[in-house]
């Protein structure tokens, strides 16, 4: 009887220790001798992979069963082993993709891919896709395409930034959407001794200016009070804030975030990049910023580079790091966009100045059911009221200040969200 407690007792000791040292990441399979460069999930949980050609493997590859099995994604490419070097998707659903000098577009999926860009007459990586603002999608490249842009769901484009320089070069490293309206887009400068640079554009990514100089930036994003965050090669984590136009350095360990990534709860992840003297892997805050420690249990280990942090469609977030990683546990409750009507709750215009109409189709409920509730992009509840059976109400934010708004109508049917652009 001793000897049968004490065995399940050392049983129980072993179960206790395996389920306390589980790895905080955990490593999903995708095809081999993959030279993976970004990574997507979409509101089905699709994961969509990149990748640069390597043994003929360039492209995309889909998987539907959680990262179980993967399928390769590239017809309609100019090459069938094309590299793919950055990711994106809109609001709409629409897949966008970046590659050496080209962008396609695929609207089923990645089943099937259209040529939308192709750079001439100088070749340019598309190092990054940025899709915000309902309709706006940017791609950051180098050089005569620094920054192209649709206003239409990639319908159109226009070259809306050049970088030429005599003797150097200067390509995007990050484009951010800001919770203030104002988009932010970083660069580095190789072959001079020259800062890199922060851009902004106050006019939904058609003009640009500099916004400040830094040293080489490589990531950029937004905590959770909305402050500016940029990851500098070497240098760590600078922080500005707008209430007093400082940048504040607030991790200083010799690391070189390279991803940025908010989440609520005040929780902010850093992929950071590995170089000889600098630790890679990925750095965790708790306490919105104010301090960061490694959190790589599970990883490859501190000498190898992570990057591309990104929000799956259940709440975990998954990294790049010499292969493709996932949390264990579900970081954060993920509010989905509910809406079971089709073109059920429309805004215009959007973006918007002074007052927007809010259009919805109500044929289904009766008049006393639809609420309509108006959030900043703090989460905060800015109105609220009962519009029975309208098909249209007038809503005046010129008081408010600029920034993205949340609009949402709910009945016992249904409920409708969107998005709308204060300017």
């Amino acid at each position: 009887m001793k000897l049968t407690l004490l065995a399940f007792l050392t049983l129980l000791l072993c179960t206790a220790k395996i389920a306390v040292a589980q790895d905080y990441w955990q490593r999903i399979n995708t095809p081999d001798s993959l030279h993976l460069s970004d990574v997507l999930v979409d509101e089905q949980g699709s994961i969509y992979i990149s990748s640069w050609d390597n043994f003929s493997k360039g492209g995309i590859y889909r998987s539907d069963d959680d990262g179980a099995t993967w399928t390769k994604k590239n017809s309609g490419f100019i090459y069938p082993t094309s590299s793919i070097i950055s990711l994106g998707q809109d609001d709409e659903g629409t897949l966008y993709a970046g590659g050496q000098s080209v962008v396609y577009k695929s609207l089923n999926g990645g089943d099937s891919w259209s040529l939308v860009y192709q750079a001439q007459p100088f070749a340019a990586n598309m190092w990054k896709i940025q899709c915000g603002y309902d309709s706006v999608i940017l791609v950051g490249g180098e050089d005569y395409d620094g920054i192209i842009r649709s206003g239409d769901n990639g319908l159109t484009w226009q070259k809306v930034i050049e970088f030429i320089h005599d003797g150097w070069y200067e390509n995007i490293t990050d484009i951010q959407f800001g919770p203030n309206g104002i988009i932010y887009a970083s660069t580095r400068i190789t072959w001079a001794n020259e800062p890199g640079m922060v851009y902004a554009s106050y006019d939904q990514g058609r003009t640009w200016q500099v916004f400040c100089e830094a040293g080489y930036p490589m990531a950029l994003g937004f905590d959770n009070q909305g402050r500016l965050l940029r990851g500098e090669f070497g240098l760590g984590l600078y922080r500005y804030d707008f209430t007093t136009s400082i940048w504040e350095h607030i991790l200083s360990n010799g690391s070189s975030p390279r991803s940025i990534l908010s989440v609520p709860d005040g929780k902010i992840f850093l992929a950071c990049g590995y170089y000889p003297n600098y630790l890679g892997g990925v750095m965790l805050s708790i306490d919105d910023g104010n301090s960061y420690q490694f959190n790589n249990s599970g990883l490859l280990g501190f000498d190898k580079n992570s990057d591309n942090l990104i929000k799956d469609n259940i709440g975990r977030v998954l990294v790049l790091s010499m292969g493709l990683y996932r949390s264990f546990d579900t970081i954060f409750n993920s509010v989905k966009v509910i809406n079971t009507e089709a073109n059920q709750l429309l805004a215009y215009p959007n973006p918007f100045h002074s007052s927007v109409t809010i259009k919805y189709n109500c044929r289904y409920t009766k008049s006393a059911d639809n609420m309509l509730f108006i959030y900043n992009s703090s989460g905060q509840l800015i109105l609220q009221t009962n519009i029975g059976n309208q098909l249209e109400y007038r809503w005046d934010g010129s008081a408010l200040p600029t920034g993205l708004y949340f609009i949402k109508i709910s009945n016992e049917k249904s409920t409708s969200t969107l998005k709308v652009l204060h300017y």
